[in-house]
């Protein structure tokens, strides 16, 4: 089994991001709709998505944050190996007040969602894969 592991003081839409951009990494997939139709397709067949996907073990607590930020994380891109035709994008996570941007690249250095927040804006770290 595989397992994914986030970091611990990871909370919200900041460790939902994370675990999002591990399992999209994992299996070399560029999207969460690229992975749901390389299930449909390859389901049965022993691809290899469909075989790491099996294999990922979700905690009952991660399987929440994904159900639960599911509107945010379908907007993250990773640029799987061998690929030109996407580009990496992610959520960037205010320290203040929560709020969050899509990012293709470095992150706005203070909040831009509430005005006068003035927090700091930062991509969360990534989720080790063990």
């Amino acid at each position: 089994m595989t397992r994914i592991i986030v970091p611990d003081d990871l909370t919200g839409v900041a460790a939902a991001a994370s675990l999002t951009q591990a399992v999209l990494k994992h299996l070399n997939v560029a999207s969460l709709e690229e992975l749901a139709c390389e299930l449909e397709a390859g389901y049965g067949d022993g691809s290899s998505v469909v075989e790491k996907f099996e294999a990922i073990e979700f905690s009952p607590g991660q399987r929440e944050l994904l159900a639960t930020y599911a509107d945010e994380i379908c907007l993250i891109r990773n640029k799987p190996r061998g690929r030109r035709d996407v580009k990496s994008r992610t959520l960037a996570v205010c320290d203040a007040c929560g709020g969050w941007v899509v990012s293709v690249g470095n992150p706005p250095a203070r909040c831009q969602v509430k005005l006068g927040c003035g927090g700091r804006v930062t991509k969360p770290p990534q989720s080790a894969v063990a």
